[in-house]
């Protein structure tokens, strides 16, 4: 790698949830009609999810995309870019890329809850 030099760094990541609420971990609730659910989420603004360089040098912009049940939505703190269905009846959400980050802060979520938009 050269110094000064713009890179792409691309992965690919299958795995279990947790369910303490650190990380990538699964919340279960209610529905108004009574049957429980999931919602995938995640929080890495702890310390134990610090595992990453957190200096102004090493930030960058995120780029995301998620596949993910048709029933549910992905959520992110990146606007969506486009929903596409896969031949296996799934969605792909695409979102934009975020401004300049540390990787701990990049959050998304994948639920069936509702949501308005103010």
């Amino acid at each position: 790698l050269e110094s000064g030099q713009e890179y792409v760094l691309e992965l690919s990541w299958s795995g279990l949830a947790t369910t303490d609420s650190v990380g990538l971990y699964e919340t279960w609730y209610a529905l108004e009609n009574g049957i429980e659910s999931v919602s995938l989420t995640t929080h890495g603004e702890t310390m134990n999810n610090r595992k990453c360089f957190d200096e102004p040098r090493f930030k960058a912009p995120l780029k995301l995309s998620i596949e993910h049940p048709k029933s549910t939505k992905a959520l992110s703190n990146a606007p969506v870019v486009s929903v596409k269905e896969t031949p296996k009846g799934r969605s792909i959400t695409v979102f934009e890329p975020t401004w300049t980050l540390s990787s701990y802060l990049y959050a998304f979520s994948v639920t069936d809850y509702a949501s308005q938009q103010a």
